[in-house]
């Protein structure tokens, strides 16, 4: 699945580019590990999560906390360390002026 990301054009922007490249990457893992094995609203029991919560992170309808992830990793398993993407390269002049190489390749450290 492709998808079309909205490009930021300020820091607070592209944090939250990144929160949602992320978690879209973890959540898709989550729900093809599960598949097949057990459903959301019996993983959210697992978690100690409301279904309603749990729905809504691994469907990016709410932003995913660190807690969220760590109670998923405990029943499903490692997940985090296994999230690998090709970060949106950034376009926006105001962001490229500020964060030019890094921000412009994609590049998340030095």
């Amino acid at each position: 699945m492709h998808i079309e990301w909205k490009q930021p054009s300020t820091l607070s922007g592209l944090v939250a580019l990144r929160h949602a490249e992320f978690q879209h990457h973890f959540s898709t893992r989550v729900k093809e590990d599960i598949r097949g094995r057990v459903t959301q609203k019996q993983l959210s029991i697992a978690c100690e999560m409301r279904n309603t919560t749990l729905n809504e992170v691994l469907n990016g309808r709410r932003w995913i906390k660190f807690e969220d992830m760590l109670r998923i990793e405990q029943v499903v398993g490692a997940q985090l360390a296994s999230v690998h993407w090709t970060p949106t390269p950034v376009t926006h002049p105001n962001l490229i002026d500020r964060y030019p190489v890094r921000l412009a390749l994609g590049i998340c450290s030095e």
